[in-house]
């Protein structure tokens, strides 16, 4: 039976969650419950549902409150509000905070399958349409625009920012493409017709740092045989990308912030203050909290940087991606070539599924590129993969390899099994040899 989405189902009734829970799932919805408000929540921020059916009288929160969480989560989970005690001023409430409908206890089960049959091809159909409009405004051809809900959210959160000009900060594991949606950001902005100025403070000593930033006069120090704008001045009316901020030298920190504060800068060797118009956005790969309070960022810098904070999600905590992703990659790299779009075998994809990615989209591009030079117009098989990408799929017995608990080892399995089935609940529980219940509590137990 096909996977037709994910509902949550938040009721303090143990009867009504068990009997929705049944018929769902046996219509062909993966679900999983709650009795509370707060472990609702807890599941909408870690198993981001599709299609919430949230009980209006719970014993810890109200309906509403919940409501409006979930809603601040994203814009795209549909809730359907559940209540034996309905009222006219309750219904209205929910609707104006984003509800799609409003039941009345007792709930006929065929009539609610109908319902929700509906209202999630609706919901399909929005998201397709917001993906759509997403990726054709910010010109992103080449770069892969996933469905899972950790990115949704991503995106929502873009969309956002880029019709601004506020500071962004991203934050995210190396390789998540940080730089990529710097641009992104910009080319969705109203200065997208001006430049987007990229600097990896990484890569530049303290004082080439500053003087590539600020510029510099003739005669300003050794070597500068004439005056040069720095790169503010070039990005003015567009974009100036600081990526690897955690990078950057406290002296120019403080450099930094005066431009954030006040808009005006000084060339090097000059009293000369001159106008900055750009919209900053960085990027990071480190905890710059933690920095701060090692000493090693400024806490005013952070707190001007972080006023909208991105986190691009590691490719192991969307593993329904990867496969998609890979196929994405294949099917341009194909493309580039003239040649025919490869295949996967099963067991590639296993492989590609079961790595954790340390180095996240960049490593898997590295790696699919060998694995298509290699294959020679062939299917791509495990065998085309570098060692440790086939390891960590048969379950590697490497003496070198940490030790984890039993209780990981059984998670891993889980995650395996779900991956190979495409996230079918069903399937994998027959598999597994135990109930979807007991998948759920392990997954939460996480």
């Amino acid at each position: 039976m096909k996977d037709k989405g994910r509902v949550l189902i938040i009721d303090d009734e143990e009867s009504i969650r068990l009997s929705f829970l049944t018929f769902l799932q046996s219509k062909g919805y993966q679900c999983f419950d709650a009795d509370t408000g707060v472990k609702g929540l807890s599941l909408v921020r870690t198993n981001t549902p599709d299609l919430v059916l949230l009980d209006m009288n719970l014993p810890d929160m109200d309906g509403v409150d919940v409501l409006r969480e979930i809603k601040r989560e994203s814009e795209f989970i549909v809730v359907i509000m559940v209540t034996a005690f309905g009222t006219i001023e309750k219904a209205v409430q929910s609707l104006k905070l984003g509800a799609e409908n409003f039941l009345t206890k007792p709930i006929d089960p065929q009539a609610l399958l109908i319902l929700i049959d509906h209202t999630m091809k609706i919901h399909i159909l929005k998201r397709d349409e917001f993906l759509k409009e997403f990726s054709q405004r910010g010109h992103v051809e080449d770069h892969y625009v996933g469905t899972s809900a950790k990115m949704l959210k991503f995106y929502e959160l873009v969309r956002l920012v880029s019709k601004d000009t506020i500071t962004v900060l991203i934050t995210g594991e190396t390789g998540t493409g940080k730089g990529k949606w710097a641009e992104w950001i910009h080319r969705q902005s109203d200065r997208c017709e001006k430049g987007f100025v990229e600097v990896n403070c990484a890569g530049l000593s303290k004082e080439l740092l500053e003087s590539e930033l600020f510029g510099y006069e003739q005669g300003a120090f050794t070597g500068a045989a004439k005056s040069k704008a720095g790169l503010i001045e070039i990005a003015s009316g567009g974009t100036l990308f600081l990526d690897e901020i955690s990078e950057m030298e406290p002296s120019v920190q403080a450099k930094v912030l005066k431009v954030l504060e006040e808009k005006k800068f000084r060339r090097l060797g000059s009293v000369q203050e001159r106008h900055a118009d750009i919209r900053l956005i960085t990027a990071t790969n480190k905890d710059l909290l933690q920095m701060v309070k090692e000493g090693k960022f400024r806490e005013d810098l952070l707190y001007r940087l972080n006023i909208m904070p991105l986190e691009i999600p590691p490719l192991r905590e969307r593993r329904e991606e990867i496969v998609p992703i890979a196929l994405f990659f294949l099917a341009q790299m194909a493309r580039q070539k003239g040649y025919r779009e490869p295949l996967l075998t099963d067991e590639a994809e296993s492989a590609l599924q079961s790595y954790h990615w340390p180095g996240n989209i960049r490593e898997m591009r590295n790696v699919l590129e060998r694995a298509f030079l290699l294959s020679q117009d062939r299917p791509i098989t495990a065998a085309f993969l570098p060692t440790e990408r086939r390891a960590s799929a048969a379950g590697s017995d490497d003496s070198s390899s940490p030790l984890v608990t039993l209780k990981e080892v059984e998670l891993r399995y889980i995650r395996h099994v779900l991956a190979r089935v495409n996230n079918n609940y069903r399937k994998a529980s027959e598999i597994l040899g135990i109930n979807r219940n007991t998948i759920y509590n392990r997954l939460r137990e996480k």
